[in-house]
C-alpha cells in the first residue's frame, strides 16, 4: 500500500482512489491524541499511518523539516507536539529558538520554557533571533575546529518557524522591509545549510505557498516534508514537489509525510491543552528571566566558508 501512495503522488486521480480506500475501507482514524512517553532517542511520534503503524520523526538522521498546508488542518498541533514530545523525552539536551509569526498563538505560551532561549512574533524580532543562532552556530563551528572533536555529547537545538512565509521579502510593503525579509531568509539559508552537522535544526510552516516562499536551501535541506491539505495542485508541489496534498480529504490532521525515500498516508497526533500546559509547569524557569536583545541591522551573513563534516555535535550554551 505504501509503494502504491509513493506512486500515486504523480496522479491526482490515483491519489484519490488510493484516500477513499484508505478512509473507508482501512479506517485511517480521524484523529488520535498524543501519547507522550519519554524516548532515549531522538525520534518523535508523528501519527498513525493507514495499517495503524506508529510513524516517527527522526531527527538523527533528518536535518531539517518543512511543513506545509492550509490553515485548520493540523500544522501548528503538529509542531505543538513535536515540542511536547522532545521536551519530555530529552528535557536535558533540547533548546528551542521560537518564532511564531502568527502573533504568539500558537508558541507564546513556551516563553517561560527554560529551554526556550527565545520567542519571536514579528519579522524585525526574527532577524534577532535568526543572527542569535547564527552566532551561536558559528561558535560552535570554531569550538569543534579547536578541538579537533568530530563527535561531542548529543544535543540539538530547533529552531521553529510557524508561518515562514510572512518572511517572504516578495509581500513587503517597503524596501526597509524587503531588506530585513531577505536578510532573515539569508540567515535561514545558512542554518539550513550548516546547522544540521552542528546541531541545529529547523523546522519550516507555512499556510498557502506559493513561488519562493521558502528559501531554495531550506527546501533543498529538508529531507522530511509534510502536507496536511491544500487548496491547488500547484501549492501540493511547492511542498511536495508532486501533486497530491490538495486530494486530501477534509479531515484535521490528515497529511502526507515524505521522510527520505518513504512516502506515508498519516493521521498526525492531537495534543491537547492540558497536555501543553502540564509539559510548560514541568519545565518552567524558576524566575522569569527577560533577555534584552540588541539591535540587528539586516545585513548579509558571512560568506560561504569551507567546511569539514561532523557527524555529531553539540550547541554552545
Amino acid at each position: 500500500m505504501l509503494f502504491t501512495i509513493g506512486a500515486a503522488l504523480a496522479s491526482g486521480a490515483a491519489i484519490a482512489y488510493v484516500m477513499h480506500d484508505l478512509h473507508f475501507e482501512y479506517g485511517l482514524p480521524y484523529k488520535i491524541d498524543l501519547e507522550v512517553n519519554p524516548r532515549d532517542d531522538w525520534q518523535v511520534p508523528i501519527g498513525v499511518n493507514e495499517q495503524r503503524e506508529q510513524i516517527l520523526l527522526d531527527f538523527a538522521k533528518t536535518p531539517h523539516v518543512s511543513l506545509g498546508g492550509g490553515t485548520r488542518y493540523g500544522k501548528s498541533n503538529l509542531l505543538n507536539s513535536i515540542i511536547v514530545s522532545l521536551l519530555t523525552s530529552k528535557p536535558r539536551d533540547v533548546k528551542f529558538t521560537l518564532i511564531d509569526l502568527k502573533g504568539g498563538i500558537e508558541l507564546g505560551g513556551y516563553e517561560t520554557v527554560k529551554q526556550v532561549t527565545g520567542v519571536a512574533y514579528e519579522p524585525d524580532e526574527a532577524l534577532q533571533m535568526l543572527s542569535r543562532v547564527y552566532d551561536m552556530m558559528k561558535s560552535t563551528q570554531e569550538e569543534l575546529r579547536r578541538s579537533k572533536r568530530r563527535k561531542v555529547t548529543d544535543k540539538k537545538h530547533f529552531i521553529i518557524i510557524d508561518e515562514a512565509g510572512e518572511l517572504n521579502p516578495n509581500e513587503a510593503i517597503d524596501r526597509e522591509e524587503k531588506q530585513l525579509k531577505i536578510s532573515c531568509q539569508k540567515y535561514m539559508s545558512q542554518i539550513a545549510r550548516l546547522g544540521a552537522g552542528l546541531g541545529f535544526h529547523l523546522i519550516l510552516a507555512t499556510q498557502y505557498p506559493t513561488g519562493d516562499v521558502l528559501p531554495r536551501q531550506c527546501k533543498q535541506n529538508s529531507d522530511a516534508v509534510i502536507s496536511f491539505r491544500v487548496r491547488s495542485a500547484v501549492a501540493s508541489k511547492v511542498i511536495l514537489d508532486s501533486g497530491g496534498a490538495e486530494e486530501l480529504p477534509d479531515i484535521k490532521g490528515r497529511a502526507i509525510f515524505i521522510q527520505g525515500a518513504n512516502t506515508h498516508m498519516v493521521q498526525t497526533y492531537r495534543v491537547n491543552e492540558q497536555q501543553i500546559r502540564h509539559t510548560i509547569k514541568n519545565n518552567k524557569r524558576k524566575v522569569r528571566q527577560h533577555v534584552q536583545l540588541p539591535e540587528v541591522k539586516a545585513v548579509e551573513p558571512a560568506p560561504r566558508e569551507d567546511t569539514f563534516i561532523i557527524e555529531e555535535t553539540r550547541f554552545s550554551d
